[in-house]
């Protein structure tokens, strides 16, 4: 329950007003987690029936600390260093974004920036 108090004080001819209380907080509610393996291939499948083009992936690797991740299961011939990608729950949310800092053995690893929590292993990377 929510209660403020409103309390008037004159000073030197001008009122104040002070509100004390007890203010409820905002229950955090927990972003949705990676999508399942089948998941995952059903919202690659969609991304790539809206853009044939796009380049889809799975997170294969996390490093919070320094805010780098791994992305798998891409076909890399058209990325290059500095592109974009986007990285998806299970609920279709972008969750970060995240830029290509280097390609390997058909592997890419980008440095994010969270949107709503850092990506985590099983979700989808999408470059459109």
């Amino acid at each position: 329950m929510k209660r403020i108090v409103l309390k008037c004080v004159l000073t030197g001819g001008m009122s104040l007003a002070l509100l004390s209380g007890c203010v409820s907080t905002k229950k955090e509610i927990p972003a949705p987690p990676p999508p399942t393996g089948e998941q995952a291939m059903a919202l690659k499948a969609t991304i790539l029936e809206i853009n044939p083009k796009a380049k889809v992936g799975m997170v294969s690797a996390v490093l919070q600390d320094v805010m780098y991740v791994m992305v798998a299961d891409v076909d890399v011939a058209d990325v290059k260093k500095g592109d974009i990608f986007s990285f998806v729950d299970s609920q279709n949310n972008v969750v970060a974004n995240g830029t290509v800092t280097d390609i390997t053995d058909g592997k890419i690893a980008l440095l994010y920036d969270a949107v709503t929590r850092p990506p985590m292993v099983g979700d989808v990377a999408a470059k459109f």
